[in-house]
């Protein structure tokens, strides 16, 4: 049987980027969100293109924090992948 290696700096390096990416994703939503309401609020006088925009900034706003959480709970299997294959390993090799 050939023997699998995992590099656990690889898949510690991964759940940081997915933290970082999912910050900078709220971050950007965050703007987006900011930038939607200030225009349906200040740029729009009336009518039916400042309700449009309006509702697609509520509905937008439902995104905020999920892009965070998604991030977290891919970091979190990446992690746990490591501990599991390590205690695999413990298993296996009697460590």
């Amino acid at each position: 049987m050939g023997n699998l290696i995992v590099s656990d700096d690889e898949y510690t390096e991964l759940a940081q980027a997915l933290r970082l990416a999912g910050t900078i994703f709220e971050r950007k939503l965050e703007v987006y969100l900011d930038i939607l309401t200030e225009v349906s609020a200040n740029g729009i006088a009336k009518g039916q293109v400042k309700e449009n925009l309006m509702s697609f900034a509520s509905t937008a706003s439902i995104l905020t924090g999920q892009f965070g959480s998604v991030a977290e709970e891919c970091a979190s299997l990446s992690e746990s992948f490591i501990t599991e294959v390590d205690e695999a390993d413990g298993q296996i090799y009697g460590g």
